[in-house]
């Protein structure tokens, strides 16, 4: 699914890349380690090719999730 996402965004089929990368993002057995790509893409996606109001918020909220993801390493760099 990871290579199919990469694909879907190279096809610039962004609204469909957005759902594998959620659907990735949902589950926490497999690729633990690609975690934090996946955040960085997902908010990338909303905020330079989703361009709404809701999609910046759900942008915004993303990060927050991926800082406090014990996955992506990210959030203990703060503490």
């Amino acid at each position: 699914m990871c290579k199919g996402a990469y694909a879907l965004g190279v096809l610039k089929m962004y609204e469909e890349e957005l759902a594998v990368l959620e659907e990735l993002l949902g589950q926490r057995r497999w690729r633990r380690g690609r975690r934090g790509k996946w955040h960085e893409r997902r908010a990338l996606v909303l905020t330079t090719h989703m361009k709404t109001h809701e999609a910046l918020s759900k942008a915004y909220e993303g990060v927050i999730a991926a800082l406090l993801d014990d996955d992506t390493h990210i959030g203990t760099l703060f503490l």
